[in-house]
């Protein structure tokens, strides 16, 4: 997928010409580092509005294992922290960093194992997958339910100190590619071993949009589209397989319904008279 392809260059691409979108992104952080974050980052923007996107199937997790604290970046990669890590292991990674064969044969691998995975009658998850997917359960363990709270209460101090500062705060949320295609839902049962009964697949997505109804804060949930999308048109699929990311149908498509929200939440500033800014997003 080429860069011009993402939703970030969509979105700077589709708006007017006095709008001006700048991307914060950093791998491997979640909210908790995103609040960090926001204060410089609001400084040194001055923006009109702060665009969140939420990924539903790690950023509750990674709030509650600690954020970006647990990632540095290397040579450009985002790499794990490894307090005891051996002498032949750092070698290892550091071959990789550097070579783009060996990164390639990497990723190949990967793929190979997720697809084995995939199609498995029992599938094998890792221990990072299954406490990902632990915020879809009816009845979750309490470091979860910890997360869920720990994560709600950091969207509502980005939310206020935006407000405070008169910025509009809007809440994208991303499914995983399980929410949406049957045979990924599939596979988190058979991998977790459990039932209908025992999951509630759309509880990520009903917090958050209760959050926001409550906060009165604009969101995007992106849930319904792909969905949609997936039913009238499976054959066109939006996540790369068996990976979990968007391919480019996932990013147009998540551009353009978070610019058809965009488009009302700048009406209603514009309604509510907030004073001008410089027109930069």
């Amino acid at each position: 997928m080429e860069q011009h392809e993402t939703l970030f260059a969509r979105l700077s691409s589709q708006q007017s010409g006095a709008t001006r979108w700048i991307n914060a992104a950093v791998p491997g952080t979640g909210p908790s580092d995103h609040w960090t974050r926001l204060p410089a980052l609001i400084s040194q923007a001055n923006p009109r509005l702060v665009a969140l996107a939420l990924y539903v199937g790690n950023d509750f997790a990674d709030v509650q294992l600690g954020g970006a604290s647990r990632y540095e970046i290397v040579d450009g990669m985002l790499t794990t922290r490894e307090p005891n890590e051996s002498v032949a292991r750092k070698l290892r990674k550091a071959l990789v960093r550097q070579s783009r064969l060996l990164q390639a044969l990497r990723a190949w691998q990967f793929s190979l194992e997720n697809r084995a995975t995939a199609e498995s009658a029992t599938p094998q998850w890792d221990r990072w997958k299954r406490e990902f997917a632990s915020v879809h359960l009816r009845s979750p363990p309490s470091a979860t339910r910890d997360s869920i709270r720990d994560t709600l209460d950091y969207l509502d101090q980005m939310q206020r100190y935006c407000r405070d500062r008169q910025i509009e705060f809007l809440l994208i949320v991303i499914p995983p590619s399980f929410q949406v295609r049957p045979d990924g839902y599939d596979e988190l049962k058979r991998a977790l071993k459990l039932t209908d009964q025992e999951i509630d697949l759309d509880r990520p997505q009903r917090l958050l949009l209760e959050w926001a109804e409550k906060a009165e804060c604009p969101i995007v949930d992106l849930l319904p589209a792909f969905r949609e999308h997936y039913a009238r048109d499976p054959d066109q699929p939006l996540y790369h397989y068996p990976d979990a990311h968007w391919n480019a149908n996932g990013h147009r498509l998540a551009a353009d319904t978070v610019l058809d929200t965009l488009n009302e939440v700048q009406q209603q500033a514009v309604s509510r008279r907030l004073p001008e800014k410089d027109s930069r997003p």
